[in-house]
């Protein structure tokens, strides 16, 4: 699929998600070397909320993209169990740029609305050369 139909594709979607898998399969989830995925939810016509994730078991934020436990973060409703941040909202030009970026990047992989339109290059490169 070329940049063209990715972007087409980017202006009817409800939700895109751009991870970057050059991870390494047996360290990704408390070895240091975690895959991360930023997610665009479309809100309005021309407005997206961000979303951030990761393969890290630590505690990590959604709304900030940062390693941090919601129960030390002072947008964090203890009483009603709930964040309070207000998460980075981003046009649909934005959201359109950061995927041309993740065509041409090797190791990302993009979802547009939970189908896979690029497969980005798994793994470190010691998991890519089969040393471990």
């Amino acid at each position: 699929m070329d940049v063209k139909d990715v972007v087409e594709k980017v202006r009817n979607a409800n939700e895109v998600s751009i991870t970057d898998s050059n991870c390494c399969k047996w360290k990704q989830s408390n070895g240091g070397m975690y895959a991360f995925t930023v997610t665009f939810q479309r809100i309005d016509c021309d407005k997206w909320k961000v979303l951030h994730y990761t393969t890290a078991e630590f505690s990590y934020c959604k709304a900030f993209g940062e390693f941090r436990d919601c129960w030390d973060c002072e947008y964090y409703d203890v009483e009603r169990n709930e964040c309070k941040a207000v998460f980075e909202t981003v046009t649909t030009e934005e959201v359109i740029d950061a995927v041309k970026r993740a065509v041409k990047d090797e190791f990302k992989e993009i979802d547009i609305d939970r189908e896979t339109v690029k497969y980005g290059e798994y793994g470190c490169e010691q998991c890519r050369k089969r040393l471990h």
